[in-house]
């Protein structure tokens, strides 16, 4: 159920308080289910199997199926026990056969379910307030072992190191500043802090340490107001200061179901309320508004409007569908008929133009073909004749070569005969010979040369005509590719065309056979069609029929964009549950902290609770739990207490300490009662200078709730105007009635009313009263700008001018007459807790209307200290005349 591996002094105090908590809330749960009884639903058991994460259920009556009751489970195989009941998520009904489904959660299987593989479920339908009860049983039954809880009630005294904030425009007491202290300060402690005692300013400044420290923290209180007064003030000081904190997503206050709780000025702030958070970051605004647009765009489109005019008009044409609406039946086919018999005639004439390409295409081929084919037998007559040439050249060439070497021979032979001549002057005769034979050599070189000449000129011929016919060869192959990749792609096209021919057919077919079946025939159909067309009912049927396509398309766009918009608000949920999960700074009540599934699986290195004396002890352990290393529990066991309502005339509690944890609050549990045990109490930091209403407010709060505790520096006493005016009703006649167990004065309801519009301009306002009904009847009365309620709504709040109705007359005690602490009686502390909390919202000007006869003389200290402020010269009393 929860770790024991702690010290055993730790562990005694860590219990007594969980089995408290538990004690209560189990406690409070049996109350509430005795008198709610847990209805078993007709059918129950159902069958279950472990493959399955839901459970089919076959009522068989419809109102089980309304959604207005919840469903939990038990599996009747292993327990009986209802304690084991837990959630199940409607899904879905089926109405007509009394059938729904119920989702089980993980949780469900992990544990009450665990290792069942199939069973037979019992399903029991239970009330919401039964629901909220089992929830908070199970969630403090599952709380482990916290330190900083058990420290709470430790009698040891933790060192608290005063902190002043450089940041501040007044300087924060002394037991501020340890205050301060002790919320970062490892350890459970209390803060009690009277009214005006600046809770909210200390909180807001260890919100800030604690975000500069990198820690988390979790803000929480059962009053929305609370936590908005810390958010608020920490606002404030982030504006003047300009510390950033709320630029990120860092800071998030957990929004309520109804966002009215939200104080205007959290909710009017772009990053704090974690829905608008999400949508800031995601865009979501203005991709929904775009959405939306679109929707109503297509909502407003002309063609549904057009759709149903045109549908009137037909049906004033032929009302008894006889005409062009049952004619209109077979339209379409008659229309695809015809569209495809005259595509096929389109295709024909296309197929007979490509085979006319086609047979053009072949000829030119067969003519390309024959062309290359001559150039190919002339290609080889040139080679064989350029080979010719090529060899007539070489042998020409090789001739001349030696017809030049025979000469240079001769050339010196008759140098040398010559010489020998010349030498020896003889052989002139063979010198002479050889010169002739020279001379006819140079004749043989000449005409060699011009042979080789003319054989070189030919071959050079045949090499220009080679050439030539080379690239008309190339061309005309070049030409054949192109016409032979025609002729496939004309081939391809003649095979599309056929094709596209070849559906129409059976498309024809197709819409011939579904007119015929449709009872017509073709020649009927074409003269209803003329029929039709001449007096323009055609085109009329034609635009209706397309107008239904157009919607139909309109309807489809139109449930694609509602889809994107579902996508949308998935993905706003995601980014809120990202916020929940991740931000440093999480402000929510505690009641968030058990309905919301990622908050309950959160702890935080630190958890701030204000206003614990009003809530309920078992929530206050089960959230200050959550903290890591610290919780401190803020709040004033001297104003309201826990308002917790009597299910059954005799209480369940097994014995009084049960009892006391599921009425009183947590201060008085752990012994802090008055003054005196807060200020001997080691875990507890007492505020005692307050800086919000005139110091005759709290002389009067000193003097019957605070045993002088509360301190005013700087608050002198007024002179110009009084401070409290007492309306004194002593000589009006006035009636009291019951109603619902409450009481209601409609002439004091009047005088407020009266007192407003004649004294007071446009400062706040608040009108507070001991009883609901006198508030509920006094709104009737009082503008609406004006604050109305009991001092448990107020709580928290201040105004500038308050009228405190006493609804005491001169008859005999009322409640409020029995005010008084520390007397033993719950009723006379409950009267002066209502008392402090509504003379202490004041700020400037306090209203109190009672019978002064009575309250003069009346011997209870709330009573006696009213009267004692006679004395005070920012006093007033004024007697109404008769």
């Amino acid at each position: 159920m929860f770790n024991r591996e702690y010290s055993a002094n730790r562990g005694k105090e860590w219990e007594v308080l969980y089995q408290g908590a538990l004690s209560a809330a189990q406690t409070n749960y049996l109350e509430i289910k005795s008198s709610i009884p847990v209805q078993e639903i007709p059918g129950s058991p159902f069958p279950w199997n472990s493959r399955y994460n839901q459970i089919r259920c076959d009522v068989g009556a419809a109102s089980y199926l309304s959604g207005k009751k919840l469903y939990g489970l038990v599996d009747g195989k292993t327990s009986k026990n209802p304690l084991n009941l837990f959630p199940l998520t409607k899904k879905g009904s089926n109405r007509k056969i009394g059938t729904f489904y119920c989702s089980i959660s993980e949780e469900a299987r992990r544990h009450q379910l665990k290792g069942i593989e199939s069973a037979r479920i019992r399903v029991f339908a239970y009330e919401h307030k039964l629901e909220v009860a089992l929830k908070w049983y199970q969630a403090v039954e599952g709380l482990e072992f916290s330190e900083p809880v058990a420290q709470l009630r430790s009698q040891q005294r933790s060192q608290l190191i005063p902190w002043q904030p450089e940041y501040l425009e007044y300087p924060l007491g002394k037991r501020q500043q340890e205050a301060l202290a002790a919320m970062s300060t490892p350890g459970g402690f209390f803060i009690w802090g009277p009214p005006g005692t600046g809770k909210t300013t200390v909180i807001a400044s260890a919100i800030k340490k604690a975000v500069d420290n990198g820690q988390t923290v979790l803000v929480a209180s059962h009053t929305n107001a609370a936590i908005d007064n810390a958010l608020e003030r920490l606002l404030e000081l982030n504006k003047e200061q300009h510390f950033g904190l709320f630029d990120h997503g860092d800071i998030i206050r957990k929004t309520p179901k109804n966002i009215t709780k939200v104080s205007e000025i959290i909710r009017n702030e772009p990053a704090i309320c974690d829905k608008k958070a999400a949508s800031l970051i995601i865009g979501y605004e203005e991709e929904y508004e775009r959405l939306e647009n679109l929707i109503v765009s297509n909502a407003q489109h002309p063609d549904r409007k057009k759709e149903e005019s045109v549908k009137n008009e037909i049906y004033m044409l032929d009302r008894d569908q006889q005409g062009i609406r049952l004619f209109l039946d077979v339209l379409d086919d008659y229309t695809q008929y015809e569209q495809c018999k005259a595509a096929s005639q389109e295709y024909h004439s296309q197929k007979e133009g490509l085979v006319e390409q086609a047979c053009k295409v072949s000829q030119e081929i067969r003519k390309y073909n024959e062309s290359i084919v001559s150039l190919e037998t002339r290609s080889v007559n040139d080679w064989n004749t350029y080979y010719e040439k090529e060899r007539n050249d070489e042998n020409c060439q090789a001739i001349h070569n030696m017809v030049i070497k025979r000469r240079n021979r001769l050339k010196k032979i008759e140098s040398i005969v010559q010489w020998l001549e010349e030498s020896f002057y003889t052989g002139k005769t063979i010198a002479s010979k050889y010169q002739n034979y020279v001379a006819r050599a140079d004749e043989e070189v000449a005409a060699s040369r011009v042979r080789l000449t003319t054989a070189r000129a030919e071959l050079e011929t045949s090499k220009s005509l080679m050439k030539e016919l080379e690239l008309q060869y190339d061309t005309a192959v070049s030409k054949l590719n192109e016409l032979l990749w025609q002729q496939q792609r004309i081939a391809q096209e003649i095979q599309s065309v056929t094709g596209e021919i070849d559906k129409c057919r059976d498309d024809e077919h197709k819409y011939e056979t579904n007119i015929r079946e449709k009872g017509y025939t073709l020649d009927i159909v074409k003269h209803q069609y003329a029929e039709f067309q001449d007096t323009g009912q055609i085109e009329l049927g034609r635009s209706w029929i397309e107008t239904i396509d157009s919607v139909s398309r309109l309807d489809k766009e139109q449930s694609a964009l509602k889809a994107e918009q579902t996508n949308l608000n998935d993905k706003l949920r995601k980014q809120q549950q990202a916020l929940l999960k991740n931000a440093q700074v999480m402000a929510c009540t505690i009641e968030s902290l058990m309905y919301d599934e990622i908050l309950q699986h959160r702890t935080f290195d630190i958890v701030i609770i204000d206003e614990v004396s009003s809530a309920e002890a078992s929530k206050v352990i089960y959230t200050a739990a959550k903290a890591r290393t610290t919780c401190v529990l803020v709040g004033d066991f001297l104003q309201n207490a826990p308002v917790v309502e009597d299910v059954t005339e005799k209480s369940l509690a097994p014995n009084k300490n049960v009892k006391s944890w599921q009425h009183d609050d947590i201060f008085k549990l752990v012994g802090i009662v008055d003054k005196t045990s807060a200020m001997h109490n080691p875990r507890c930091v007492c505020l005692d200078e307050q800086h919000r209403f005139p110091r005759i407010v709290a002389d009067l709060v000193n003097d019957f709730c605070y045993d002088g505790l509360i301190q005013s520096p700087g608050k002198p006493v007024q002179e110009d105007h009084t401070v409290i005016d007492f309306i004194d009703t002593s000589n009006m006649n006035i009636h009291f009635e019951q109603i619902r167990g409450s009481w209601t004065c409609i002439e004091t309801a009047k005088l407020a009313a009266s007192l407003i519009l004649d004294n007071v301009g446009d400062e706040s306002v608040g009108y507070v009263t001991p009883y609901r009904e006198q508030a509920r009847l006094a709104e009737g009365y009082l503008p609406k700008t004006v604050g109305c309620g009991t001092s448990h709504r107020f709580q928290g709040r201040e105004f500038d001018t308050v009228i405190v109705d006493l609804m005491q007359d001169g008859e005999k005690a009322r409640w409020i007459a029995s005010a008084a602490v520390g007397s033993g009686s719950d009723i006379a502390l409950g009267a002066a807790r209502v008392l402090n909390v509504a003379v202490t919202r004041a700020k400037k000007h306090l209203y109190i209307i009672g019978d002064w006869c009575f309250i003069s003389s009346a011997s209870s200290p709330g009573m006696k200290a009213i009267a004692k402020l006679a004395q005070h010269g920012d006093f007033c009393l004024r007697k109404l005349p008769r």
